[in-house]
């Protein structure tokens, strides 16, 4: 089950993400973005576990850190990531534990090339945090 909603946007991807805390939302928000790139077509190979330590001046900062973060590292070391565990996370920092998979296991189908600020937002509503992201693909 998908916990994104894709948004039509001309030449990127949005996504809409919506949860109880920004743990969660930072969570669904990166599986998001991995689901849009790549399809698991095999059983991974052993997982690497690498810690991220993100800080920001605001959780929409931050979301953008941690996304862009992921990104790179995935680029960087040939993986992709199916698992987060946050430590611990304040509106304006995170600890993480990322699990990767090697890329070899899937087949990438859209390649995102960075995480942006256009029409970025990050706010709580009522008892949810939402979030709305731009990939520049």
């Amino acid at each position: 089950m998908k916990t994104y909603s894709l948004i039509e946007h001309t030449a990127d991807i949005a996504i809409r993400v919506k949860a109880r805390g920004l743990k969660a939302l930072f969570k669904r928000a990166a599986l998001a973005m991995f689901d849009i790139m790549a399809e698991k077509t095999a059983p991974a190979a052993k997982r690497k576990v690498l810690k991220i330590v993100k800080k920001a001046g605001s959780p929409a900062d931050l979301l953008v850190e941690w996304l862009n973060e992921l990104l790179y590292l995935s680029s960087a070391k040939g993986v992709i990531f199916r698992q987060f565990k946050v430590r611990w996370m304040t509106e304006r920092s995170i600890a993480a534990e990322a699990f990767a998979e090697d890329v070899s296991a899937y087949r990438v189908h859209t390649e995102i090339k960075a995480v942006t600020y256009h029409e970025l937002s990050v706010a709580r509503k009522g008892p949810l945090w939402e979030a709305k992201v731009v990939f520049d693909v």
